[in-house]
């Protein structure tokens, strides 16, 4: 994972998202515990389907629920815009930030991206192509990015970070897999075939184990 700054924020003066933080948290999390994932994703397309609500709002709540129900130390939902891939939605402390670009040429995201394909990223520490420096000063030991495509072409991703090795099951996968379709729908006005520089979705696969380089 690679993100670099870009020049103008999407909100001027503001140093995060707007955000649906605390109601995501509201209804990912009960006073008895963690809800089932069906239950987050149906209360999302409920908000996907009725359209009230800003794009980039759902993009942020959808972002949240993924750091939430995987229990992620960070989370990143990456769309396609102005020729460049952007962090439009960002949740936990080893997110990139908001209006980062992400760098599509390396590491773990870029080859989501380049390929259309889930990944995953085991342990930071055991694989000699990884940048070990970097991910210890992120503190990033887990990665998981997942594509968001339309129009047979990835136009996006969302990814989590954890702290911990090994941290991404296949369910945590499958979830984040459903909500990137969330994150699609959610963008569905926008005709990413007019955008610059789509990238072609190859067929779906399953997580890729091999542990990928990140800068």
């Amino acid at each position: 994972m690679s993100y670099s700054p870009a020049p103008t924020p999407p909100w001027p003066g503001e140093s995060d998202s707007p955000s649906l933080s605390k109601s995501s948290h509201a209804r990912t999390e009960t006073d008895s515990g963690p809800v089932e994932h069906e239950s987050v994703l149906e209360a999302l397309r409920e908000q996907v389907v009725a359209g009230e609500q800003d794009t980039e709002v759902l993009l942020d709540a959808i972002t949240v629920a993924a750091q939430i129900v995987t229990a992620a130390s960070g989370s990143a939902l990456g769309m396609r815009r102005d020729g460049f891939v952007t962090c439009v939605g960002r949740s936990g402390e080893t997110a990139p930030e908001i209006g980062a670009r992400l760098n599509e040429e390396s590491g773990i995201s870029g080859e989501c991206l380049r390929t259309g394909r889930t990944l995953r990223c085991a342990d930071t520490e055991t694989d000699p192509r990884v940048d070990a420096e970097v991910c210890r000063v992120l503190r990033i030991r887990s990665i998981a990015t997942v594509p968001v495509r339309s129009n047979n072409a990835t136009v996006g991703l969302l990814e989590v970070f954890s702290t911990e090795p090994r941290a991404f099951a296949d369910e945590h996968v499958a979830f984040l897999s459903s909500l990137a379709g969330l994150a699609e729908m959610a963008c569905a006005h926008i005709d990413f075939r007019a955008l610059p520089d789509a990238i072609p979705t190859f067929a779906q696969s399953p997580p890729d184990e091999v542990e990928s380089p990140i800068t």
